[in-house]
């Protein structure tokens, strides 16, 4: 999670809204949603691309590595607060997330 701190701070610092960055915890490491207003085309997801190769480039290290494949819009990954199937026991009721239709936009 450290890293992914230095990488908020490093995105803030180059004017970033801290409000359009999510940080969280996935279990096996961090990430960082960036709230974007972009087309879903072959152009953007370049420019997500090359992005994301540069945080790689400044913050992958023999201990961290940026996932390079979030690139693609396809990709889906589960929502905050909530659990994996294979291990809903042990985590029923761990987080309770009450969204609205505003929290979806």
């Amino acid at each position: 999670m450290a890293k992914a701190y230095e990488v908020r701070e490093f995105l803030i610092a180059q004017s970033f809204s801290p409000a359009s960055l999510i940080l969280m915890d996935s279990g096996n490491g961090a990430y960082i949603l960036i709230s974007i207003d972009l087309p879903n085309d072959k152009e953007s997801a370049e420019l997500v691309k090359r992005f994301i190769e540069y945080i790689d480039l400044l913050f992958s290290d023999v201990h961290v590595q940026v996932d390079r494949t979030m690139f693609n819009a396809a990709r889906i990954i589960r929502l905050a607060g909530t659990t994996k199937l294979e291990r809903l026991e042990e985590n029923l009721e761990a987080v309770n997330v009450e969204l609205t239709r505003d929290d979806l936009r």
